[in-house]
């Protein structure tokens, strides 16, 4: 059996692996997020650059949400916090793949059910289990993802419409603002807005 790190290796070589490199804006898809990483203190981008190029060695399937999912699809008014929420499809891959790693594994704050998410310490970034809570939600956001281009590396990321649908279910003012600055921005389908909204009534 090829180990991982010889696996990782032939990867690399084979041009299969991704270099993340957050100050180089030639690697963004949307130059307001360029600008707000930009913002983030140094260290803090550094510690955002390991955490993706981690996600991406590990072959981690998982789809950005939150704050940075925002600005990516909008073009002003919403600053940028300096961490990176994920919801991850298999997260007993991911703590194995950390506790290998030797990372500091926390259930994410802030929720009901520890087991609902974790956070990376060292990355400043959180991941929720999509098998728990809204699964048949989470499943969507998951099956719908597009591609977004992130300091030279592809990521998954919510579709908008369906991000808007989740920070309207929030509730919280800074959500909801998210949410109509997303109807705003002439990036979504409004079509295609209605299908998740069914879906999460009839959960």
């Amino acid at each position: 059996m090829v180990d991982n790190k010889n696996t990782f290796e032939a990867r690399k070589l084979a041009g299969l692996i991704e270099q993340v490199d957050l100050r180089d804006g030639s690697g963004y898809d949307s130059e307001r997020l360029f600008t707000e990483v930009q913002n983030i203190q140094p260290e803090l981008i550094n510690k955002l650059e390991r955490g993706l190029q981690w996600i991406k060695d590990n072959n981690i399937h998982c789809v950005v949400v939150g704050g940075t999912a925002v600005v990516q699809y909008v073009t002003g008014a919403r600053d940028l916090t300096p961490d990176i929420d994920f919801l991850v499809a298999d997260i007993t891959n991911l703590v194995n793949a950390a506790e290998r790693d030797g990372l500091t594994v926390s259930p994410l704050a802030l929720m009901e059910d520890p087991a609902e998410g974790i956070t990376i310490a060292e990355f400043d970034m959180d991941f929720m289990d999509a098998k728990t809570g809204n699964v048949k939600f989470h499943k969507y956001i998951i099956q719908t993802a597009r591609q977004a281009r992130i300091g030279g590396a592809t990521l998954n990321i919510v579709a908008p419409e369906v991000l808007a649908l989740m920070k309207f279910n929030l509730g919280r003012n800074k959500d909801d603002s998210d949410a109509f600055l997303l109807l705003q921005s002439g990036k979504m389908n409004k079509d295609a807005y209605l299908k998740p909204y069914l879906i999460y009534l009839v959960l």
